[in-house]
Parts: structure tokens; sequence; C-alpha cells
């Protein structure tokens, strides 16, 4: 059975450890909410959330797709972890899917199909890059494999 105080506590501790994520989450879901509708920008940011998650697991379990590494744990007694993948990181993914496809909606205009997607998935792309590995953020709390080093 989950213990919802606990839980609750470890999402309170999570707000106080990464509040950044949670004005990213606002800046995130105020224009989402105008351009795409509530249901739809929740619907972005759950299935970003959902694919991310999976896409982290599965990179600290076998190293597909992001090569392998896993979490320290170092935190995991002040934020919330889902299994061994800390909350924050899988719900920061939807802010940088979304601001990759504005970007490309605003490069290309109206034009959609596999243009808007490549460019998306290219500034997206960089923008992980730059966040994680190029822009050293990192942190303490993951360790890279000797493979991928």
């Amino acid at each position: 059975m989950v213990d919802i105080s606990a839980w609750l506590s470890l999402l309170w501790g999570t707000v106080l450890l990464r509040p950044y994520v949670f004005g990213f989450l606002a800046a995130f879901l105020t224009p989402a909410v105008r351009d795409l509708g509530g249901r739809r920008a929740a619907g972005f940011l759950g299935w970003g959330f959902a694919v991310a998650f999976v896409a982290e697991y599965t990179s600290t379990r076998i190293g597909v797709p992001f090569g392998l590494y896993h979490y320290t744990g170092e935190t995991a007694a002040w934020e919330l972890f889902i299994a061994n993948v800390p909350f924050f990181d899988a719900l920061s993914f939807p802010f940088l899917a979304y601001a990759a496809w504005c970007l490309a909606r605003w490069d290309l205009g109206n034009t959609a199909g596999a243009a808007q997607v490549l460019v998306a998935s290219w500034s997206g792309g960089c923008a992980a890059c730059c966040r994680s590995v190029g822009g050293n953020c990192a942190g303490p709390w993951i360790v890279w494999s000797a493979v991928d080093l």
C-alpha cells in the first residue's frame, strides 16, 4: 500500500530541491494552454512524461536510447523517484519537446508533416544535449558508464 503522506512529502521535497523545474512547468503550461487548449496541453505533458520516463528507465537498465548510466540515489530521501528515475527528470522532457515544436512551427510557418518533425527533433535534441552533457548540468547525481565516456 502506498503511504500518501510519504509520497506527498517527497513531492514537496522535489519542489524545494528543484524549483526551476516547476518554474519551467509554469512557463510551459502558460503558452501551451493558450496554444493547444487545456486538454491537449495536459495530453502533451502526460505523453511527453511517459515517453521520457520509459526512455530514462530503459537507459538506466539496458543503455537504450541514451547510453548506459544510473542515478546515484543521493537525493532519494528528499525527492520523488519513480523506480530509479527522479520525477523531475522525466517531467522536464515535455518542456523541451514543446519548445522545439514551437520553434519548428515558427521557422516553417504553416508547413506540417515531416519537415516540421525533423526541425523539432533536431532543435529538441540540441537542447537536450546542452541541458545534460554539453552544459554539464547532469551534476553529481548521475553516473555515466565507462563505455559511454
